[in-house]
């Protein structure tokens, strides 16, 4: 899933060690409709609030909160990971105006992308 970060979209993949030896079950999760609904919840909710010992406000998930498939996820991580590799040598294609309070307006690159998950 994705939440709107100020305004910008910062994608979350979820990993298990299937090796954990306190999730019995995890060897048989596949998809993220595998893993029990409380745990998913619970993982939701922290990255909801983590940002709030910052005294910044809850973040708000984008696409009403769906959680989207392997293939979906697999293909973002990829292009994702394809933006980062275009920023580390110089060939960021995207510029857009910073909204940070360290940068303001200025232009930086786009360096995860400016997709709002729309075209998923």
């Amino acid at each position: 899933s994705y939440s709107a970060d100020g305004g910008e979209t910062d994608w979350k993949l979820l990993a298990v060690d299937v090796d954990d030896s306190a999730e019995y079950e995890a060897v048989k999760w596949r998809r993220v409709d595998d893993i029990p609904k409380d745990r998913v919840g619970e993982i939701r909710e922290w990255f909801r609030k983590y940002k709030t010992a910052e005294g910044k406000p809850e973040n708000v998930f984008a696409l009403s909160g769906k959680t989207l498939d392997e293939k979906q996820a697999l293909r973002t991580a990829k292009r994702t990971h394809q933006h980062w590799i275009d920023l580390v040598d110089g060939n960021a294609k995207c510029i857009t105006k910073c909204q940070h309070e360290d940068c303001y307006d200025k232009e930086v690159p786009c360096w995860v992308g400016s997709n709002d998950g729309s075209e998923l």
